[in-house]
C-alpha cells in the first residue's frame, strides 16, 4: 500500500466479515482510510438476489400433486382445535404452518420469489444461495427424476437453512463502524503537527 512507487489510477480494496480484529493502523490515511459497512441485503436486494440465483432453476408454480391434501385436511383440523382451546400438537403446527404458505397467492414464479423474500429477513447473499440449492437437492431427494422444483421445496429448505446475520449482528457491525471511525479521528487529532506553516 505505501510502496516507493507511486501508484496512478490503482484503488485497493479489502474486504472482511471480522472488522473487529483489524490492526487499527491499516486504517491510517493512505492506507485504508475509507470505511464502507455492507449491510445485510434488504427486501429488494433479496428479490435480486433470488432472481440471480433461480434463473436457471426449473420452477413449478401450478397447484401441487394431490399428495398435498391431506396436509391441508389436517390444517384445517389444527384450526379447529385451537379455536376450540384445545392445544394442538407440534405435528399439527408444522402441518398448519406448511398449509399456510400453501395458501398464499402464488400464480407465478414473481410471486413464489416475493413470499420467498418476505420470509428471509437477515438472509445474505450467500444464505439466499444456500436456500435455493438445498431446494433444488430437496427436489431430486423426492424424486430423482424431478423436473421441476416447488414451492415446497424452498420452504423446506427454509427449515434447514437459517440466517447468518441477526439484529444483535448487524448493531454489532453498526457500532464496529462508529468505533473505527471515532479511533482514527481521535488518531489524526493525536498526530497533528504541533506547529502551522
Amino acid at each position: 500500500i505505501d510502496g516507493l512507487e507511486d501508484l496512478h489510477d490503482v484503488v485497493v480494496i479489502a474486504a472482511t466479515n471480522r472488522p473487529d480484529i483489524v490492526d487499527t493502523a491499516l486504517l491510517r490515511p493512505g492506507r485504508f482510510d475509507r470505511m464502507i459497512l455492507t449491510p445485510i441485503p434488504d427486501e429488494k436486494g433479496r428479490l435480486e438476489i433470488f432472481k440471480v440465483h433461480t434463473k436457471r432453476m426449473p420452477i413449478a408454480v401450478e397447484a401441487e400433486t394431490d399428495k398435498l391434501k391431506p396436509k391441508k385436511m389436517v390444517a384445517a383440523k389444527t384450526v379447529s382445535r385451537m379455536s376450540s382451546g384445545e392445544p394442538a400438537t407440534e405435528m399439527e403446527l408444522e402441518n398448519g404452518e406448511r398449509a399456510a404458505f400453501e395458501k398464499e397467492e402464488i400464480k407465478s414464479r414473481e410471486d413464489l420469489l416475493m413470499a420467498l423474500t418476505k420470509k428471509t429477513e437477515g438472509y445474505v447473499g450467500a444464505d439466499i444461495e444456500a436456500v435455493c440449492r438445498e431446494a433444488a437437492i430437496l427436489a431430486l431427494r423426492e424424486d430423482i427424476n424431478s423436473r421441476d422444483i416447488r414451492k415446497r421445496h424452498f420452504e423446506q429448505a427454509l427449515q434447514k437453512v437459517r440466517p447468518s446475520v441477526t439484529k444483535d449482528v448487524e448493531k454489532a457491525y453498526e457500532e464496529l463502524q462508529e468505533h473505527f471511525t471515532a479511533a482514527r479521528a481521535k488518531q489524526m487529532l493525536d498526530e497533528k503537527p504541533g506547529y502551522m506553516g
